[in-house]
């Protein structure tokens, strides 16, 4: 895994300081998992012995390279003029060099897998400042515990590169001409605090997104990077391992969505099927269908009858007829297994009437 600490308190007073940083990093730098530290001068003697500490040293490497030096910094004058032309999301905390610290991550990641220290195939991306007020949860888990981190992390498939998706955007915003629009305000689209890819796919999309970065500022924005992430959803589908959910749960849903289920179905499943976004509505309304069957989740039967909708006419939307057929079917029998579910289905007219009138 991959991480990065500056401090840019020296650019802009409201951003995090070093000290929150530092004692922000103690859950990822006490976690027993090969990692590849950027830093500052500032903060890499300070983290090395943190995690000599935690006896960890030989899993650790550290890279020095001071703000200057980063391959992000020469687009930081242009940063700074963009942002006093067209800069909506405006936000007190954070500043040009800030914004290009986050882009800089593609880079980060590109670095270390050059370098390749331990001569793996699977790398990552994990934000450092993982530690939150309340002990039990860190900012991408709830209920963590090192274990639930490090499975997520070995879940990783060398062909795939697995992220989670937060939010529908409208497609639209992937042209040009409608990058204005999009910027209007910040688009939550990806959650990149923590990914996760194998080398091939990985460095084929961590270049397409250093070339989206570079594109989207020589057009004038410099916003959010996670934004960037609109065109890889659907440039790279067929190599994306995809799972859904809000930043708090990340970890929690990597392998099958088990937290905040309702906001997956209102904000995500909901928002695909609204915006005619019918592949991805299956995709994603069959994981949650799956993580009924596999009890990863309370049983709602209502909510289990509604996804299947939306999944049913999703294939239908696609014209799709055997597939929505061997679905439906499916569906049925797990009906005549569950009378709760089955009273559930019959008491949902619409889903009802146009099976049954099949």
């Amino acid at each position: 895994m991959v991480t990065s600490c500056y401090n840019l308190t020296r650019f802009n007073p409201g951003s995090r300081s070093l000290l929150e940083n530092i004692e922000s990093f103690d859950v990822l730098l006490s976690l027993h998992i090969y990692l590849v530290i950027y830093g500052d001068s500032t903060t890499i003697p300070i983290l090395q012995k943190r995690r000599e500490s935690f006896e960890l040293s030989s899993l650790t490497v550290f890279v020095k390279k001071e703000y200057e030096e980063l391959d992000v910094a020469p687009f930081t004058e242009l940063v700074h003029k963009n942002r006093e032309e067209y800069w909506p999301s405006r936000d007190s905390r954070t500043c040009a060099e800030s914004h290009l610290l986050c882009c800089n991550k593609f880079y980060f990641l590109l670095d270390a897998m050059e370098r390749n220290p331990w001569s793996h195939t699977r790398f990552g991306w994990i934000d450092g400042n993982l530690k939150m007020p309340n002990p039990a949860n860190i900012k991408i888990c709830e209920d963590y515990s090192p274990l639930t981190l490090l499975k997520a992390v070995e879940y990783t498939r060398e062909d795939r590169f697995h992220l989670q998706v937060l939010n529908v955007v409208d497609k639209k915003f992937k042209e040009p001409e409608n990058k204005r629009e999009f910027y209007n305000q910040y688009r939550w689209i990806m959650c990149g605090c923590f990914f996760t890819f194998g080398t091939t796919i990985g460095k084929l999309i961590l270049e397409r997104l250093c070339q989206i970065f570079i594109e989207t500022t020589t057009q004038g924005y410099g916003h959010a990077e996670e934004m960037f992430y609109l065109e890889i959803l659907d440039e790279f589908r067929n190599d994306l391992s995809i799972t859904y959910g809000d930043y708090g749960q990340i970890v929690n849903n990597w392998v099958t969505p088990t937290r905040n289920i309702h906001y997956i179905f209102h904000y995500i499943l909901q928002g695909y099927s609204n915006r005619g976004y019918f592949e991805e509505a299956i995709h994603c309304g069959r994981q949650l269908i799956d993580a009924f069957r596999q009890h990863e989740i309370a049983r709602d039967d209502q909510m289990h009858v509604e996804i299947a909708e939306i999944v049913y006419m999703s294939y239908m939307g696609l014209d799709a007829m055997d597939e929505a057929q061997e679905f439906i079917n499916i569906f049925l029998c797990d009906c005549a297994k569950d009378p709760h579910l089955n009273s559930a289905f019959m008491s949902h007219r619409q889903l009802y009437e146009t099976i049954t009138s099949m």
